[in-house]
């Protein structure tokens, strides 16, 4: 991080000392400095430290004006979120302290191998027969890779290699099903940035007159990390979906998931606030629309259950700060504007999230849905997260109470990817799906594990949808 002063004042001496609290890490002292002639200063020392999206890092800032001192706290999420990572603020009338955030170091690219064998640069049935051929990347005579065997296509699958592991000079060889070298090649990373897409590089004899031909389609791709996004302009936004389906219980009663008469705040409030506050960095201009789903509106003269309405039941969906959103819920529940009702479903809110976001690729949109039961949509709910795993979109579950959510395990997705009711595939990971009894007693620990996926859920949308192009 970089620290600047700004409108400071004229023949005094000025330096910062910051520290990420409740750390054990070496804190950062700027130089002393005067201010230059436009009464500012840049210091020239960085402060160098370890970022973490799901973590809340409070860090306290002293500014030191000759014998006096300003204290200030803040957060590195709430810098590395301010727009283009440039926290501004201003301490004392005039003046102002900005700190820009950059990640250390460039970003390493990688080499994106591709190669494709043909027999006599003709398609034959060679390789149905003779499909064990192999290569090995080698690297100052360190084995780097060791392929799969060919298909019956005379296709490698592709590969990612940090192209500073194939630094200065690589090695690629071919091997048949015995283990023979049938051909080999030395390139550079530099050859294949500048001449990608059209090499045949090796003609292998296999009989009398018959031979393979190698064509190689690797390329660069740049290794972009989610830092760099945000420092270009990525903004981040978050929507909420609040279960008060009827197995909630009714929510002025005691022990009941929604209840406020516990001696600490509902486990659907701490959800909300652990993890919408750390989100909350990123978002500009702290409006958050809010939805509940599954109550019936008792304002309504429709008695049937809402699968999506607003909470703050106007025209806009949109709350502004976190700490509105709990006013407004509380709101709902003691003024008994809902009658909890049911069923259980996903899908309305998570196609309206869908709707807002289309147009938007500036803007990664995070949709947080707090549930205490069994989903009754799931079909059209997979339906609808296919078609959000092609947008700038992730979905966060959070399960409330000890309801059977192995469901909500099928929508996360890990152990068998998202096909939809139309043989379509999710094109990437969107969803994580967390138990909040797990982590109910460490809500840093909760807001770790529920945001934890999500830098590199961004960095794979915009890898595919515009690097990968």
């Amino acid at each position: 991080m970089e620290f600047c002063l700004q409108n400071v004042k004229e023949n005094c001496i000025y330096y910062i000392t910051a520290n990420i609290l409740d750390r054990k890490v070496e804190g950062y002292t700027s130089e002393k400095r005067k201010p230059h002639t436009n009464n500012s200063i840049i210091f020239e020392n960085f402060y160098i430290c370890d970022y973490y999206f799901e973590k809340e890092q409070k860090i306290q800032i002293i500014i030191v004006r000759n014998n006096s001192q300003i204290i200030m706290e803040t957060t590195l999420g709430c810098i590395v979120g301010s727009r283009y990572c440039t926290f501004v603020r201003k301490y004392e009338g005039n003046e102002v302290l900005m700190i820009k955030a950059e990640k250390m170091g460039k970003s390493d690219s990688l080499v994106n191998f591709k190669f494709l064998l043909k027999e006599n640069g003709k398609d034959s049935n060679y390789f149905v027969y003779n499909n064990g051929i192999v290569f090995v990347i080698t690297c100052k005579n360190h084995k780097i890779y060791s392929s799969e065997s060919i298909n019956n296509k005379g296709e490698f699958n592709d590969i990612e290699i940090p192209s500073c592991l194939l630094q200065p000079l690589f090695t690629v060889s071919f091997y048949n099903s015995y283990n023979q070298l049938i051909g080999t090649f030395n390139k550079t990373v530099d050859e294949i940035k500048f001449n990608q897409n059209n090499n045949l590089l090796l003609k292998i004899p296999i009989s009398n007159n018959n031979y393979l031909f190698l064509y190689d389609y690797s390329q660069i791709k740049e290794n972009y990390t989610f830092l760099d996004y945000i420092t270009a302009g990525v903004r981040i936004g978050l929507s909420i979906g609040i279960d008060f389906t009827g197995s909630n219980g009714h929510p002025l009663d005691d022990g009941t998931l929604h209840s406020l008469k516990g001696k600490k705040p509902s486990a659907y409030e701490r959800a909300i606030k652990a993890c919408g506050n750390i989100v909350a960095y990123y978002d500009y201009d702290q409006l958050f629309p809010v939805f509940g789903f599954g109550a019936i509106i008792n304002s309504s003269p429709f008695k049937e259950a809402s699968m999506c309405f607003n909470l703050n039941f106007q025209e806009n969906p949109d709350i502004y700060t976190v700490e509105n959103i709990i006013k407004c819920y509380h709101d709902c529940i003691k003024e008994e504007k809902l009658t909890f009702a049911g069923p259980t479903e996903f899908s309305p809110i998570i196609n309206k999230v869908i709707s807002k976001i289309k147009d938007n690729q500036l803007e990664y949109h995070i949709l947080m849905i707090l549930t205490d039961g069994v989903i009754d949509d799931l079909q059209e709910t997979i339906d609808a997260l296919v078609e959000g795993s092609f947008l700038p979109l992730s979905v966060i579950i959070i399960g409330i109470g000890d309801a059977d959510f192995k469901k909500m395990e099928i929508l996360d997705g890990d152990e068998v990817p998202l096909i939809s009711s139309t043989g379509k595939k999710r094109m990437r990971d969107l969803v994580q799906f967390v138990p909040f009894n797990k982590f109910e007693n460490d809500e840093n620990k909760l807001s770790m594990e529920v945001l934890e996926e999500i830098p590199r859920q961004i960095v794979d949308y915009y890898t595919i949808n515009f690097i990968g192009r």
